[in-house]
């Protein structure tokens, strides 16, 4: 019983500092009379600025030595079983 009536005091003793303090600072604030505002500013509207295009990561045609024709080349096995559906 004795140790909650001393906490209970403690807690009052601790409520009224922090009161006394903070009283005081309003009543000083009060008396220098010095008003103070905030402006907030508007954020900037962010300039949008262009996709640059992207380079493909290989062209073949850049710097290729390309032949100037095609050569296509056939090989046959003579004599094979057929494969496929027969052409008609």
């Amino acid at each position: 019983m004795l140790v909650l009536f001393s906490l209970s005091l403690v807690a009052l003793i601790v409520a009224t500092s922090i009161s006394i303090s903070y009283f005081s600072s309003l009543n000083q604030t009060s008396n220098n009379h010095v008003e103070t505002s905030i402006t907030l500013a508007s954020k900037p509207t962010p300039i949008p600025t262009p996709t640059p295009t992207p380079t493909p990561v290989f062209n073949p045609n850049l710097n290729a030595v390309l032949p100037t024709h095609r050569i296509v080349a056939f090989y046959a096995v003579p004599g094979p079983t057929q494969q496929g559906l027969p052409i008609s």
